[in-house]
């Protein structure tokens, strides 16, 4: 029944990515495969399976869901910065 869901869950991921980036968070064998179909895989730490953690782009540390919205506008603003940097050094 498991792998049911996977397949549900694969579909409903390529579906959203014809839309535009996305994002799965998960913790468990079972989200893996769900994961790496995704362009950014989220893992929650401290329930997550090694599996989870392994398959993830992001591992958040503790089960705080509100760290996913932390991480993304950091990784917003460390992107403007480099890509600022780098602009700059090629003119000069």
């Amino acid at each position: 029944m498991e792998v049911a869901y996977q397949k549900i869950k694969i579909t409903c991921v390529n579906t959203v990515k014809k839309d535009g980036v996305v994002a799965f968070v998960g913790d468990g064998v079972n989200d893996v495969p769900v994961m790496r179909s995704a362009d950014i895989g989220f893992a929650m730490g401290s329930l997550g399976s090694d599996a989870a953690i392994e398959a993830a782009d992001v591992i958040i540390t503790d089960d705080n869901l509100n760290k996913i919205d932390t991480t993304i506008r950091q990784a917003k603003r460390n992107y403007s910065y480099r890509k600022s940097k780098y602009c700059l050094r090629n003119y000069d």
